[in-house]
Formats: C-alpha cells, sequence, structure tokens
C-alpha cells in the first residue's frame, strides 16, 4: 500500500509469481445523505426528480412518484439546519402518466409553481400546482392546460419539462421524443398569466439529444 498525491493506492498479487493487480482508490465526496431509498424488490419508485432553491434559502425537491396502484408528485424541502421534511403529495390522480417529469419555479412574489405532464384521451396537458408556503401545502391553479401544439401522447413520448420567469411571462420548456422519427422535440410555451395558462407557441426547433434549459435561479438571462 503506499499514498500518492493524496490518494491511498494499493498493489496486491496472488502468488510470488503472478501479475500484480492494483487499486486506485478513487476521490470521495463526503457529506451526502439519503433523500429517498427504495429496497430493492419493491414496487414503489421516485425518478424523474428536479430541485430548486427557494429565497428563503430553503430546498425543494420535487419527484415523480410511482407506487404498484398509482402515480403522483411528491414535494421535499430541505430547511438550512434542519434537514429534510417528509414527502407532501402535491399531485395526485388517474391521468398522471408514469413519468410526469415535474418541474418547479419560484416567481417574485414568492409563490412556487409546480408544473407536471397529465394525459387523457391520448392528448398531452399540463397541470399547474401553486404552494404559497414554500411547498408546505399545494392548490391546483390550472388543469389540462392546452398547448398551441396538440401533442398526442401515443405520438410522443413526454420528456423532461422546466419552467423560467423573465420580465413578467413565464416561460415553459419541453423535451419530446417523437416516436415516429426517434427524434426530440424542443418546444417552449409562454404564458402572461402568471403560469396559469399557454398563451404564445415559440417552437425551439429539434434536437438529437434530450434537450435542457438554462437559468439563473429559475430567471432567463
Amino acid at each position: 500500500m503506499v499514498r500518492w498525491r493524496k490518494r491511498v493506492c494499493l498493489f496486491w498479487r496472488d502468488s510470488a509469481s503472478g501479475p500484480w493487480h492494483g487499486l486506485d482508490e478513487p476521490w470521495r465526496i463526503a457529506g451526502w445523505e439519503w433523500v429517498v431509498r427504495r429496497a430493492n424488490g419493491g414496487s414503489d419508485s421516485d425518478t424523474r426528480p428536479h430541485v430548486i432553491e427557494l429565497a428563503s434559502g430553503a430546498v425543494l425537491l420535487a419527484t415523480h412518484r410511482a407506487t404498484a396502484s398509482a402515480q403522483r408528485v411528491d414535494v421535499r424541502k430541505l430547511t438550512p439546519g434542519t434537514g429534510w421534511g417528509a414527502a407532501v403529495t402535491a399531485s395526485s390522480g388517474t391521468d398522471i402518466p408514469t413519468a410526469s417529469h415535474p418541474a418547479l419555479l419560484q416567481l417574485p412574489s414568492g409563490r412556487v409553481l409546480l408544473y407536471h405532464w397529465t394525459t387523457a384521451s391520448d392528448a398531452a396537458y399540463l397541470r399547474v400546482m401553486a404552494s404559497d408556503d414554500d411547498g408546505a401545502t399545494w392548490q391546483t391553479v390550472a388543469d389540462r392546460v392546452g398547448l398551441p401544439l396538440a401533442v398526442a401522447a401515443g405520438t410522443y413520448t413526454l420528456g423532461r419539462l422546466r419552467a423560467a420567469y423573465s420580465q413578467g411571462t413565464v416561460v415553459v420548456f419541453a423535451s419530446l421524443l417523437d416516436n415516429v422519427t426517434s427524434r426530440y422535440v424542443a418546444q417552449q410555451w409562454a404564458s402572461d398569466a402568471n403560469g396559469y395558462s399557454i398563451s404564445e407557441d415559440q417552437p425551439a426547433g429539434f434536437a438529437h439529444g434530450k434537450a435542457s434549459l438554462g437559468t439563473v435561479n429559475g430567471v432567463l438571462t
């Protein structure tokens, strides 16, 4: 065993004349803790996470929660000095697909919006939830929000949603996989109604891979 560049390296061989083997200790990041942990073999899962930092300094984590009988969106809050709180069910219903891709956004007023996919009759919609207490409780402010670009759930695989605020306008960004052409479609919609409805269609073109949205603290720059 040797120490090299502040890293511990272990060398050994199985016999006096056998080949040498080596193990280079990987860089370790300390201080991690479980937020959600599911035992192997269980039917429950938490996927498609999205995290934002609130103006209060707290952190909100939204995940798609799948159980053996239902789909829903859960939200957890990390309060500095306290730790992670219990999960709160922000949205549930039979119209939530198996991947709702939740997206969080805090408005300048302090209200937190949560967007996620819903489906009905092979059409995709947005549901908009709102919280005025940093994610402790949620209310539906808009349901089955129609999109200027008709999104057929059978034609597209619903992908990541993200939202941002800029000068009084909320922009919702979606990544969709066209099941016919196997290409990702990047689409964005704008709203001047507090983010509760979609008022303008802004095609963002096509991409060969999954698309992301870059913001600074949830604000487009």
